[in-house]
């Protein structure tokens, strides 16, 4: 990864209030948020367009933000409040949310330099700031062989979708556009009840998708091009709660990607084994970092450790 890589991420922020049976505490979140945070902890230089409420909480969350270097555009504070999602933990650190989102995202120019874009979650399915980013991948997509490499997950939430079948009418549609996807074992039953994990996976290669992810929580991941599929457990952990443990995966497969340069190579479907088990392996231990401590705090290069070396690096590693 060369110090002009850059990515742009765009999606919702939100406080997360996280509830048990004997206390309530609150911290940071929102799935496109906790990417941006994890990219830039890891080094990626990182662009993070969303909608902050010029309220306390906001402030917080902003400062939050640029102190993991995150560059938040103006065009991303606004007058209204800021979001919030009640996190209900169950005795597995596993969360249930509720949610009270504004989502009214106005397209805006894309920066100039960067190598990937991602989105993802209630920013792709709640109106009307969803079609704003659709058209933004569109007009990202549109320039060909010099458009970013386009990053998106799903990342279901039920309660805030308008309807299943509109929400799977918009993941489809920017499974056209993008290429990469990821997505929990959760929202691969959500979205195709009656599929396997392999079907799902056959599913959004043959849309257009150059690199599909399906998380399995504890049981790991499965990874698929074109060319290769791998299925690699999760790492030894003592979990604390999940929160945020999917968002590190993501962050930590785009900054492989960005670190081993494998850009090129995804796209001209010329990936190979020891690419994709460096990939999923540096997702996990990035999943593994998080679920290990308590709220969406993905880890720095250094927490990475060893996990971090390129796949040349690993294979003789």
């Amino acid at each position: 990864m060369t110090n002009s890589t850059a990515a742009w991420v765009i999606g919702e922020s939100v406080i997360d209030i996280m509830r048990t049976s004997d206390r309530m505490t609150s911290a940071y979140g929102g799935s496109p948020r906790n990417v941006a945070f994890g990219l830039a902890r890891l080094g990626v230089p990182t662009r993070f367009s969303t909608r902050i409420g010029l309220d306390r909480a906001g402030g917080h969350l902003l400062r939050d933000l640029e102190a993991a270097g995150v560059h938040v555009a103006a065009s991303s504070l606004s007058s209204s409040r800021t979001s919030t999602a009640i996190a209900h933990l169950d005795d597995a650190g596993d969360a249930a949310y509720e949610f009270d989102v504004d989502w009214q995202w106005r397209q805006e120019p894309a920066p100039t330099g960067i190598t990937i874009a991602h989105t993802g979650s209630i920013a792709t399915a709640l109106a009307p700031g969803a079609e704003q980013v659709l058209a933004t991948f569109a007009d990202l997509r549109a320039r060909g062989a010099d458009a970013p490499l386009l990053s998106f997950d799903p990342n279901v939430r039920p309660s805030l979708m308008d309807s299943a079948a509109l929400t799977r009418e918009r993941v489809a549609a920017f499974t056209e556009l993008v290429d990469v996807v990821k997505m929990s074992h959760e929202d691969a039953a959500w979205l195709h009840p009656r599929a396997t994990v392999d079907e799902v996976v056959a599913i959004y290669l043959q849309a257009g998708a150059r690199l599909v992810v399906v998380t399995l929580g504890a049981r790991g991941c499965v990874l698929s091009t074109r060319g290769e599929t791998i299925s690699m457990p999760a790492l030894p952990v003592q979990v604390v709660d999940t929160i945020g443990g999917g968002d590190a995966f993501m962050s930590g497969m785009l900054y492989a990607l960005l670190h081993a340069d494998l850009q090129g190579a995804l796209r001209s479907e010329t990936m190979t084994p020891t690419h994709a088990d460096y990939i999923a392996r540096t997702a996990l231990a990035s999943a593994r970092a998080t679920v290990a401590r308590a709220g969406a705090v993905p880890p720095t290069l250094a927490e990475l450790g060893l996990d971090a070396r390129t796949p040349a690096e690993s294979a003789v590693g």
